[in-house]
């Protein structure tokens, strides 16, 4: 019988469990694995937007200038999507100790 954590929790409970017993939460589903990797390719997918985003900008000043003072708009919006990506990778992964910090907060 393999073990694994709960989302909600962490607790150890067993992978074929319906529920946690110590807070009820439903059960691991054969899917976990699908959602780790579409959780990570969408926070790597917002970095390289705003890495695009912020290069674009760059370009777009030529050579020697500063990104951010002449084209504010495009280089503003470059540094938000990397940062949104990383908050993103942060906050919204699968069993990471913020996420189970932030549900036992609203409870």
């Amino acid at each position: 019988m393999a073990l694994t954590t709960c989302n909600d929790c962490g607790h150890e409970i067993s992978e074929n469990a319906v529920s946690c017993p110590s807070c009820g939460a439903p059960g691991p589903t054969k899917q976990q694995g699908i959602s780790v990797v579409r959780y990570f390719f969408t926070g790597v997918l917002l970095i390289i937007i705003g890495f695009f985003i912020y290069y674009v900008a760059a370009v777009a000043t030529g050579p020697g200038r500063d990104v951010l003072q002449t084209q504010p708009l495009l280089g503003n919006l470059g540094v938000a999507f990397a940062w949104w990506g990383v908050l993103y990778l942060c906050f919204m992964w699968p069993g990471s100790s913020l996420r189970r910090w932030f549900k036992r907060r609203k409870k």
